[in-house]
């Protein structure tokens, strides 16, 4: 239980900025919410539960960056045309 709030901020944090963006060209908004998703979940699991408690605040910060940058690259390369 104490998972499901972090990770729904994350996903509602993701779908704002993924949909803002993806709206522009004119991307299906449940492909991008799979995305925002999907990025959620990854960067959760990688950054907040992994890298948060072993190396800090700012390796966490860091490391969601390229993090995100791939995942977000990857889903809609893989997702949209």
């Amino acid at each position: 239980m104490k998972h499901i709030v972090p990770l729904a901020i994350k996903f509602i944090g993701w779908s704002v900025v993924l949909l803002s963006i993806f709206a522009i060209f004119n991307a299906p908004p449940l492909l991008v919410l799979f995305m925002a998703a999907g990025t959620a979940v990854v960067s959760y699991l990688i950054g907040d539960l992994f890298i948060l408690p072993r190396f800090g605040n700012l390796a966490a910060a860091i490391a969601d960056v390229p993090l995100a940058f791939l995942l977000i690259w990857l889903t809609s390369y893989a997702l949209i045309e």
